[in-house]
């Protein structure tokens, strides 16, 4: 299963939900999307706003082969706790789905993550989703490595 989140922002990311849903009607995989405030009725994915519970939503994660999100800080942790194959797609706000590119900045500072690849367009994201299977990652064992882990590449990011 691909499960495809795009968080609980208040802007739609019709981009990724829309070109998700197209790529579910050509493959044989399910896709699940959770599309949050983008108002659209999936044609080929199961989809939803939002569910009740985080522990809900984290099923979700443990149970697809395959992530596919925005760049949301929570939604990256989450992913790469669980050891999934990511492919993120940062929110951008010339197309009007953010209020600035911060998700920009922050996947540049963990693209280097093994199983994580980074797509701008959702033109890219069908040949990523097809490549996923060469592109596992190691799970992040704790809290605090993972902590540690994400403060590192802020820091990076940030020079401090």
């Amino acid at each position: 299963m691909i499960f495809v989140t795009v968080g609980w922002h208040n802007q739609p990311f019709l981009r990724l939900v829309t070109k998700m849903d197209e790529i579910a009607g050509r493959i044989e995989e399910e896709v699940v999307i959770q599309k949050g405030h983008t108002e659209y009725e999936t044609k080929h994915a199961i989809s939803f706003d939002f569910l009740p519970s985080d522990e809900e939503y984290l099923e979700y994660f443990k149970k697809a082969r395959i992530i596919v999100c925005h760049a949301g800080a929570g939604t990256l942790l989450n992913s790469l706790s669980f050891g999934k194959t990511t492919i993120v797609m940062p929110r951008l706000r010339k197309y009007d789905e953010h209020m600035n590119d911060h998700q920009l900045e922050l996947v540049g500072a963990l693209k280097v993550k093994k199983g994580l690849t980074v797509v701008l367009e959702a033109d890219a994201l069908e040949e990523a989703i097809a490549n996923a299977n060469t592109n596992s990652t190691i799970p992040i064992e704790s809290d605090l490595s993972l902590c540690k882990y994400i403060r590192k590449c802020l820091q990076d990011l940030t020079g401090s």
